[in-house]
């Protein structure tokens, strides 16, 4: 009795599609395509405009979720899975999440004082 030592091979495509699939109000509109290689491929799923937020969820944590799985599955099979959406729609989310996280930083970095505020309040008072 012979055993190899081989890993069977996961079907990287079909998991990002039922994972995307499952999530979406409109499952017939997902469509993943992968690219690249055997040690690197790259996962592009486009979804309905109006699903797109729900892919990316609350502060990117279902999109982050996916990529986890989906690199946890290609270990199995040695190659590196990059997962991303094609949507246009998911471009304005991250840059208006990256927007939002840059106006965090700079409230917290320097705060305004009462002083401050009460010199603007008197400045458009007078205007």
């Amino acid at each position: 009795m012979t055993t190899e030592n081989t890993q069977p091979t996961v079907d990287i495509v079909g998991l990002a599609s039922h994972l995307c699939q499952m999530i979406v109000r409109h499952p017939d509109q997902v469509n993943i395509h992968q690219s690249g290689g055997t040690r690197s491929i790259i996962v592009t799923a486009t979804v309905a405009e109006d699903d797109v937020g729900r892919v990316i969820g609350k502060q990117g944590g279902t999109i982050k979720a996916i990529r986890y799985l989906l690199e946890q599955a290609g270990r199995k099979q040695k190659s590196k899975i990059f997962f991303e959406l094609a949507n246009k729609e998911a471009n304005r989310f991250f840059q208006e999440g990256q927007a939002d996280d840059d106006t965090n930083a700079t409230d917290t970095e320097a705060p305004t004082t009462e002083s401050d505020t009460e010199a603007d309040d008197t400045t458009t008072a007078n205007e």
